[in-house]
């Protein structure tokens, strides 16, 4: 995730690909038979065992899948290297990120941004990106304590944050279950059609997401 930001350039997906399997069933075959191995008498930690254990075509399989990660760590190996030299140029933003370290040239420099950011919307990569475009982002405050539902604290909080786009208050939870949001955050997007497209909880999928924001964008009418 962060090689293409340190490097500035993308790793082999064929490569990364055939790492994950030899990975996967590397690591498969060398821990599960453990288990049928232990509970046939083997104690841990040790490399020499009797042959009346009948364990020996089992550690076999262990020893397979040893070897298995062993090349897996090599082919990342390789893709690291080739990376170096081959790999596509990966851009500020491969991923679709919604933080600022994505706004940033890659490999960064030394001081990381020439000036320092300020932060005014929650999203504010997205908002940055896509506001012209006709995103609009609308804040939910739903006030969990009963100091919190005064409008003015609502203000006071809008100013000391800065934010720029505006925000519903929502003290009686009615936008909150017209949506059916049951934990927070929840991200949704609606179409120009007020139709929801996509709903989101929690952090993360910053890929996907920002993939439904150019989508719907890019939607006419």
């Amino acid at each position: 995730y962060w090689w293409p930001k340190m490097t500035g350039r993308l790793l082999g997906e064929a490569l990364g690909k055939l790492h994950f399997w030899l990975m996967f069933v590397g690591m498969n075959l060398a821990f599960f038979p453990m288990h049928f191995i232990g509970l046939l008498g083997m104690p841990r930690r040790i490399y020499t065992y009797g042959p009346e254990l009948g364990v020996a075509k089992l550690n076999l399989v262990s020893t397979v899948g040893a070897f298995l990660i062993a090349v897996s760590i090599l082919v990342f190996l390789v893709n690291l290297w080739r990376t170096r030299t081959r790999g596509k140029v990966a851009g500020n933003d491969p991923w679709g990120g919604a933080t600022l370290e994505w706004t940033i040239p890659s490999p960064p420099p030394p001081h990381n941004f020439d000036q320092i950011p300020v932060v005014a919307t929650v999203d504010a990569h997205w908002h940055t990106k896509y506001a012209a475009q006709g995103l609009t982002i609308v804040g939910v405050h739903c006030p969990e304590f009963g100091w919190e539902k005064p409008f003015d604290k609502l203000v006071d909080a809008v100013r000391s944050l800065q934010i720029k786009y505006a925000i519903v208050q929502d003290n009686d939870f009615a936008v909150w279950s017209r949506y059916g949001v049951r934990a927070w955050p929840t991200l949704v997007l609606v179409d120009r059609r007020g139709i929801v497209r996509y709903r989101h909880i929690g952090e993360g999928d910053y890929e996907a997401t920002e993939a439904m924001i150019r989508r719907l964008l890019g939607e006419q009418g």
